[in-house]
C-alpha cells in the first residue's frame, strides 16, 4: 500500500487537551512495509529514462523523518503539530531534533515535552549509542522550562514554544540489524540510565534496505518489537497534565 493512499483524515480529531492517546491507524508491519519501499525507490533515478542507472540510492533519511512523523500523526489522537529537523532556538543557543512533538493545550505557549531522534541502525557509530544519548541528556537539561523560537520552512513563520521542563528526548532505532546482538545490549542498558534520553529499537531482526528477490514475503516476516511500541505509546500519552515548568524541578 502506498502511503499516498493511506487515508489522512483518520485520527486527526483532536481530544482534550489534557489527554493524547495512541490507537494504531498505520500498524508496526506497515511501518515497515513503507520502510522497505522507502529504500526500494531509493535505488532508482529521479527522472526516469531507460539508460539511466544509479550506481549508489539517495539518501532516505529525510523521507525516513517524514515517515515516523507520519506513523506519529495518524496514531497519536490529540492537538499536536509534528515539526521535522526544526531548528529550535534561544537567543544563540539552537538544537535541531529530527521530530519535535509540539503540544497545543490549555498552557501558553505551546508546549514541546517530546524530541525524537530516528536513525535506521547503527552501522553509523556502533560503539556510540551511549556517548550520544548522554550529550542529547545534558543538552536538553539546557533547555529545559526555556521560551523557544520556531521558524516554518515554508511559510518563515516564526513562534515561540516553550519546552517543558521534564523534556524528553527518544532516540527511535529502526533496526537492530548492522551491529552485534551483544554490542547493541550493551549501549542500550547504558542509555536506560539516563533520566531524559530513551532508545528503542523496533525491528531488531529486520533491516528495511532489503535486496532480496521476494520484497513481500520478507515484510511479512518482520519481527517486530512490541514492547518498545509500547513504550513509545506509554511515554507520549501523558497529555498536558504536568506543567511546563515547576520549580521542584532540579
Amino acid at each position: 500500500m502506498s502511503i499516498n493512499n493511506l487515508d489522512y483524515g483518520r485520527g486527526a480529531q483532536p481530544h482534550s487537551a489534557q489527554m493524547i492517546n495512541f490507537i494504531y491507524h498505520m500498524e508496526p508491519p506497515e511501518l515497515f512495509r513503507q520502510l522497505v519501499y522507502l529504500y526500494v525507490n531509493a535505488r532508482r533515478p529521479a527522472y526516469y529514462h531507460p539508460r539511466i542507472r544509479r550506481g549508489r540510492s539517495h539518501a532516505v533519511s529525510s523521507q525516513v523523518e517524514d515517515l515516523f512523523s507520519y506513523f506519529l500523526s495518524i496514531n497519536l489522537i490529540g492537538d499536536i503539530s509534528y515539526r521535522v529537523d526544526q531548528p529550535l532556538n534561544h537567543g544563540k543557543s539552537q538544537f535541531c531534533p529530527d521530530i519535535a512533538l509540539v503540544e497545543r493545550c490549555h498552557c501558553q505557549p505551546s508546549i514541546v515535552r517530546h524530541l525524537f531522534d530516528v536513525k535506521t541502525d547503527l552501522g553509523w557509530n556502533r560503539d556510540g549509542l551511549y556517548a550520544f544519548c548522554a550529550q542529547q541528556d545534558e543538552m536538553i537539561r539546557n533547555f529545559q522550562g526555556l521560551e523557544l523560537s520556531v521558524t516554518d520552512g515554508t511559510t518563515k513563520e516564526r513562534t515561540t514554544v516553550k519546552a517543558a521542563e521534564r523534556l524528553q528526548y527518544h532516540v527511535v532505532i529502526l533496526s537492530g540489524k548492522n551491529i552485534s546482538t551483544d554490542k547493541l545490549s550493551g549501549q542500550l542498558a547504558k542509555v536506560a540510565t539516563l533520566d531524559r534520553v530513551h532508545a528503542y529499537v523496533l525491528f531488531p531482526k529486520h533491516h528495511p534496505n532489503y535486496y532480496g528477490p521476494d520484497i513481500e514475503a520478507y515484510i511479512k516476516s518482520v519481527f517486530v518489537n512490541e514492547e518498545d511500541f509500547h513504550k513509545i505509546r506509554s511515554a507520549l500519552t501523558t497529555g498536558c497534565s504536568e506543567p511546563a515548568s515547576s520549580s521542584a524541578e532540579p
